[in-house]
């Protein structure tokens, strides 16, 4: 009896605090994305292969995402339980979601490749060829 009772608290323990390792990873890989990023390669359904140019810079829970010169700033969230992890942004008013933009990223060292699909979340870091598809795949290099 004595046994059992203490596996099930192991069990409720570990359960109380997973949720605690988890968002301590989180913030880790956000550490990890913190600064600039240029892209070295950038595609989009329906435009040429690297005829735009982006810039990421991650400050804290933000990131200014620019392309081409023109900036917006969004709200990001990671999920790095999946695989391929999760980069979702959002633009944020009054506390609702006006915009979301779901996707996929890989970090490896100074290289991060995002594949964001609108509305649409991606299944891999590729390019869909469906009608009307909002995707994107960017290759960034970290800026020093």
């Amino acid at each position: 009896m004595k046994s059992g009772l203490s596996f099930l608290l192991a069990c409720g323990l570990i359960g109380i605090a997973s949720p605690c390792v988890w968002a301590s990873d989180i913030e880790a890989e956000k550490e990890r994305l913190q600064g600039t990023w240029v892209s070295v390669s950038f595609e989009a359904v329906g435009s040429e292969k690297n005829s735009h140019t982006a810039t990421l810079e991650f400050k804290d829970d933000s990131v200014k995402l620019t392309v081409d010169g023109k900036s917006q700033t969004y709200t990001y969230e990671l999920d790095d339980e999946t695989e391929p992890k999760r980069m979702d942004f959002l633009k944020i008013q009054a506390t609702q979601v006006v915009l979301a933009n779901y996707g996929l990223y890989s970090l490896a060292g100074d290289t991060l490749t995002i594949c964001h699909g609108g509305p649409v979340r991606p299944t891999k870091l590729a390019l869909r060829e469906v009608p009307n598809s909002l995707d994107s795949l960017v290759v960034l290099k970290r800026k020093r």
